[in-house]
């Protein structure tokens, strides 16, 4: 069976909390066919390394994800299934230069940022994938 790989660049308020479900959900099962990997940098890049991603919630308390593999480099990484992009707006081109040799033609790419022309940025530099519109509204 083909592996799902999975990947969140921006790893903060939004990128942690659903990175971090994805994370939780499937690393702890030996048996999962999804990898999910995090893009993040500085200390908070290595705090993930050493400890995992610590995600607090009302709705399901404190986890301790662990993802596949957490780098600031998406070259290390294989070709990815599905993107979440959770970077702040003025990183988003850079994000998505980065991702070139890693969409696929049925890659999905989520972007829930501020904007009315996230996608039309996005496919820039993205020319292969698919990009959906999404929003999201979460407190952190």
């Amino acid at each position: 069976m083909n592996k799902l790989n999975v990947c969140v660049i921006g790893v903060g308020g939004v990128g942690g909390y659903f990175g971090g479900k994805l994370a939780h959900a499937f690393s702890s099962n030996p048996h999962s066919s999804v990898d999910v990997f995090f893009v993040a940098r500085g200390k908070h890049l290595g705090a993930i390394r050493e400890n995992g991603l610590i995600v607090k919630s009302p709705e399901f308390g404190t986890i301790t994800c662990k993802p596949t593999l957490a780098t600031e480099r998406i070259s290390e990484l294989p070709q990815i299934d599905f993107f979440l992009i959770a970077v702040k707006g003025y990183g988003l081109m850079e994000a998505a230069a980065s991702m070139q040799g890693h969409v696929k033609e049925n890659t999905m790419v989520l972007a829930p940022l501020n904007g009315a022309d996230i996608q039309e940025r996005l496919r820039i530099n993205v020319h292969t994938g698919r990009i959906f519109p999404s929003c999201v509204y979460i407190s952190s």
